[in-house]
Formats: structure tokens, C-alpha cells, sequence
């Protein structure tokens, strides 16, 4: 998520002139398409970003068998296992 985020919002400056005129046209009830685009590409940046930070953590407690830093990493992937098992219900029931 962060290199594709990362990747969007460089190569998207390049390409901005030509497409984000015909974007900010679109709008999907208040949104306008444009702003919507940038603003899923930082999210997905700093979607990216926190995995590495919780990734360092977890790397961290292992090699110096810190158990505080083993729950805190647990405790996330449990949050989020729980979180995405509640969508998917969600999902699967529309």
C-alpha cells in the first residue's frame, strides 16, 4: 500500500494536467471525483506507512523477546482480523 500510494501521488503529478480537469468534473454526491482520488492515495500511503511501523514493532519484540511488544502487535492483528471478519459479514449479507 505505501509504494502504490507512494507511486500514485508521483506519477499522478505528471499525468495531473491531462486528467484531473476531466476528474474534477465527475462528482459522486458532494465528492468530486479528483479530490477523491488524492485523497485515497494518501490513505493509502499512510495505510502503507503504519503496517511498517507495526511490522518494526513486532521485528522488534521478537529479537528482544519483549512481551509488551508482542501484545501490542497481537492486539492489532486480532482488532483487525475481527474488524475485516465483520465487514466481509456485512458484505456477504447486503
Amino acid at each position: 500500500m505505501l509504494i502504490a500510494g507512494a507511486i500514485m501521488n508521483e506519477k499522478g503529478g505528471a499525468y495531473a494536467a491531462q486528467y484531473m480537469p476531466l476528474l474534477e468534473n465527475i462528482s459522486i454526491g458532494s465528492f468530486k471525483m479528483g479530490s477523491l482520488v488524492k485523497a485515497l492515495a494518501g490513505f493509502g500511503v499512510s495505510l502503507g506507512l503504519f503496517a511498517v511501523v507495526v511490522a518494526i514493532i513486532g521485528i522488534a519484540g521478537a529479537i528482544t523477546r519483549m512481551r509488551l511488544l508482542l501484545i501490542i502487535v497481537s492486539t492489532f492483528f486480532i482488532r483487525t482480523n475481527t474488524s475485516l471478519m465483520t465487514l466481509l459479514n456485512f458484505l456477504i449479507h447486503l
